[in-house]
């Protein structure tokens, strides 16, 4: 059985070596022949990699079973304790390093957690790690706080363990708390609730994602919400959640719950929603427990299910059935195995 730090340390590894290799959660799912959901929900701790497919994480990967797990060797706690020394052995790369000491023992992330305090920094800086809160300008690197991160535009990545609030961010951002910035370059990942501009990567939040187009999947946590525009992979809203979006490319859309799903074209993976589905043309199958209104259903064999009313252009399901409680209202072509209308 795996104890809460150990399903955290999977998680975090896994995002980890994921982003190293420049993956999204679809190309390492492909290459493990299972469902970004998957990815998506090991990357938030709310399930673990099955037992049989740690031989092919470790692979891909390229790393051991225990760098997987994030186990130390005895040798690596060694030196993961307390430099006595006032002089670290650190690279002269002009990145700007926040260290704390007690006397001449500087203290480790574990001590830090229990103390608060901001570092306020004037001026553009190339890389900045700082254990607590961070405050500052542009960021012509990466930033990294075990607090907040409140600045301008990061040109790198950012990581913090609380919120994120800034302009732009070239890379990938996670965060403990909330995310409120502009433009993402990379994945998007959040605690809480997500809010910015365009994101190049993956998006996934605890709370709701409100953006503009997101090139990778998108996924909420239960009982939230996503808007946003386009979305290049799939949608998913955990729980009673809604999905408000532009067209989907890849992946489909998916609310596992009891909530509505309105967007623009779904051309791959097709709709599922426990309530209302309203959308452009839906290309695989579709399943509502309540009313479905689109311009066209083109399910290449899937089937059509509708607890409520069916309005739609024209439907292609070929050996698919079509099952509609309520009303049929069909505007062009039916091609379909059988309709069974209540």
């Amino acid at each position: 059985m795996q104890t809460n730090w150990q399903v955290e340390k999977i998680s975090e590894n896994i995002a980890r070596l994921r982003r190293e290799k420049g993956w999204t959660q679809e190309a390492l799912a492909s290459q493990l022949g299972i469902t970004f959901q998957a990815v998506s929900k090991w990357e938030m701790g709310n399930s673990c990699p099955d037992i049989a497919l740690l031989p092919a994480l470790c692979q891909v990967f390229g790393v051991s079973l225990d760098a997987l797990f994030g186990l130390e060797t005895a040798r690596e706690r060694e030196k993961a304790k307390p430099r006595e020394t006032c002089a670290p052995d650190l690279p002269d790369d002009g990145a700007l390093r926040i260290l704390i000491y007690r006397g001449r023992t500087q203290l480790t992330e574990e001590e830090l957690c229990y103390m608060r305090f901001t570092y306020v920094h004037e001026g553009e800086a190339l890389d900045v790690y700082c254990p607590g809160n961070l405050e500052c300008g542009d960021v012509n690197g990466n930033a990294q706080a075990g607090g907040s991160i409140e600045c301008s535009d990061i040109n790198g990545s950012a990581e913090a363990g609380e919120y994120i609030n800034c302009e732009d961010i070239g890379g990938y951002a996670r965060a403990g708390g909330n995310i409120d910035c502009g433009d993402i370059g990379g994945d998007a990942t959040a605690a809480c609730d997500l809010n910015c501009g365009d994101i190049g990567g993956d998006a996934v939040a605890g709370g709701h994602i409100e953006c503009g187009d997101i090139a990778g999947s998108a996924q909420v946590g239960d009982d939230s919400y996503i808007k946003c525009g386009d979305i290049g992979g799939g949608a998913q809203a955990n729980g009673d959640g809604n999905i408000d979006c532009g067209d989907i490319h890849s992946g489909g859309a998916l609310v596992t719950g009891v909530g509505n799903i309105g967007c623009g074209d779904i051309y791959s993976g097709g709709a599922r929603a426990g309530k209302d589905i309203a959308c452009g043309s839906i290309s695989g199958g579709a399943q509502a427990g309540g009313n479905i209104e689109c311009h066209d259903v083109h399910t290449g064999g899937e089937a059509v299910t509708v607890g409520g009313n069916l309005t739609c252009g024209e439907i292609s399901t070929g050996d698919g059935p079509v099952t509609v409680n309520g009303s049929l209202k069909v505007g062009g072509d039916l091609n379909c195995a059988g309709i069974n209308q209540g």
